[in-house]
C-alpha cells in the first residue's frame, strides 16, 4: 500500500517553450482510462498508457480517498494486451501531456490538456500537482508560474472529473 499525499493548483497556463528550459524536465503523453468501479471503497481505477522519449508503458492503479490531501494508491505495470483488454471497462478517458520537473525538494507535475484532445473546458490553464510526504509539509511553487486558486480536494479538478467534462465540451 501507497499513501500518495498531494496537493493540486489551477494555474495560468505557462509558456511551454520555458517549461522545456527547466532542468530535469521530462515530457510525457498520458492517455488516462478511467475504468467502472468494483467496489464502494475504492475511488477510482484506471489504466494508462504513458509515451515518454518514445517508449510505451501502462500501469493499472486503484484509488481509495482517505482525505482531500491523501489516498491510498496501488498501481503496477502492466503488459499491453492487459491494458488492451481492460478498456472494455472504460467508462471516460482524458489526454494529457505532463511535463515534470524537481523543484527544490519536490517534483513539479503540470498537466495540460491540448484542445485537440478536448481541453477546450480548460482552455489558458492547466493543472499543478506535488506530491509531499505529510498533509502540512511546506513546498514552493516557481515564480514563473501563476496560480489561479489551489484546487486540492475539488471534485470537479479530479482527472476522473475532467476526463468526463473534457469529452462533453468538444
Amino acid at each position: 500500500m501507497n499513501i500518495e499525499i498531494e496537493r493540486k493548483f489551477l494555474i495560468k497556463l505557462p509558456d511551454e517553450k520555458l517549461l522545456r528550459r527547466q532542468e530535469g524536465i521530462r515530457m510525457i503523453r498520458i492517455t488516462q482510462t478511467y475504468l467502472a468501479p468494483l467496489s464502494e471503497d475504492i475511488t477510482n481505477r484506471r489504466v494508462r498508457r504513458i509515451v515518454e522519449n518514445g517508449e510505451t508503458s501502462y500501469t493499472y492503479t486503484e484509488k481509495k480517498r482517505i482525505s482531500s490531501v491523501s489516498r491510498e494508491e496501488n498501481e503496477r505495470e502492466i503488459s499491453p494486451e492487459e491494458y488492451s483488454r481492460r478498456l472494455s471497462e472504460a467508462v471516460s478517458f482524458l489526454e494529457k501531456i505532463r511535463y515534470s520537473f524537481p523543484y527544490g525538494d519536490h517534483v513539479i507535475e503540470i498537466d495540460i490538456y491540448p484542445v485537440i484532445f478536448g481541453g477546450k473546458a480548460l482552455e489558458g490553464s492547466a493543472i499543478l500537482e506535488v506530491e509531499l510526504r505529510s498533509e502540512d509539509e511546506k513546498f514552493t511553487i516557481p515564480d514563473f508560474i501563476e496560480v489561479i486558486k489551489e484546487v486540492t480536494g475539488m471534485k470537479k479538478y479530479s482527472n476522473m472529473r475532467l476526463a468526463k467534462k473534457l469529452r462533453r465540451k468538444d
